[in-house]
């Protein structure tokens, strides 16, 4: 990966200079080769920039965390970005993103309207498909694996949705989840963070990244810091005593 990467470098810089001559020969015009010049700059890391450009000013206005109602349940309805994707695990059962916060909880199920499947390395889209996710039982030498498997539903069983949507702005995003009450369509609670990741080539350069050549995890910066997006639902619902 880092051979590639300084590879891709050396060959953008080669035809960056390439193009920038062209457009010196082609035009007298200040003004355009200026555009050819921050073009050429701009490029590589656009997403980076625009990154910055929105996380620190949105910091001052878009987190948000309100409760106006809470409730036990024995189970979440999940609809939106953050729960949208169904897993396919090498042992041929299904998982949610969702479904082992839940268990973990102690929530009896978990459900989520499904958009998208596959592996971890290619997804693709799908028809919505309402998932429950249930505890099965495993065999003594499956101590490892969670006790979890999902299939598909014929009607949503929780009274509560969390709505989730992400908002994406180059290397930079909004985060916002509200907590319905499915019955009276009223609103529980509402949250709202901005998130910034971080450079993820070997060289820690922001070059390139839009084109998701990654080399593992970003890190990421949170406003608050202490991000609430993927657990602000249970300060919200409790599992049934």
């Amino acid at each position: 990966m880092f051979l590639f990467i300084i590879f891709l470098m050396i060959l953008y810089i080669a035809l960056a200079a390439v193009f920038l001559r062209f457009v010196r020969k082609k035009t007298p015009n200040k003004l355009y080769r200026r555009l050819a010049v921050a073009f050429v700059i701009l490029l590589p890391s656009w997403d980076v920039l625009l990154g910055f450009i929105v996380y620190y000013p949105a910091c001052l206005f878009v987190p948000k965390n309100a409760i106006y109602e809470t409730a036990e349940t024995d189970g979440i309805y999940y609809e939106g970005d953050a729960s949208n994707f169904l897993l396919v695990l090498s042992d041929g059962r299904n998982f949610t993103s969702y479904a082992k916060n839940d268990h973990d909880k102690g929530f009896k199920y978990s459900e989520s309207l499904i958009t998208k499947t596959g592996d971890d390395l290619e997804k693709r889209r799908v028809s919505p498909v309402l998932y429950r996710c249930e505890t099965i039982p495993l065999r003594p030498d499956e101590y490892f694996k969670t006790p979890i498997d999902c299939k598909p539903a014929s009607s949503v069983q929780s009274d509560y949705m969390v709505k989730t949507q992400i908002i994406v702005f180059g290397r930079a995003g909004i985060g916002i989840v509200k907590v319905y009450n499915r019955r009276t369509n009223k609103l529980m609670a509402e949250y709202r963070e901005v998130q910034r990741a971080s450079s993820i080539n070997l060289l820690g350069l922001p070059f390139f990244n839009w084109l998701n050549i990654w080399d593992g995890s970003p890190k990421i910066y949170s406003c608050p810091e202490n991000s609430r997006f993927n657990y602000f639902q249970f300060d919200v619902l409790k599992p049934n005593r």
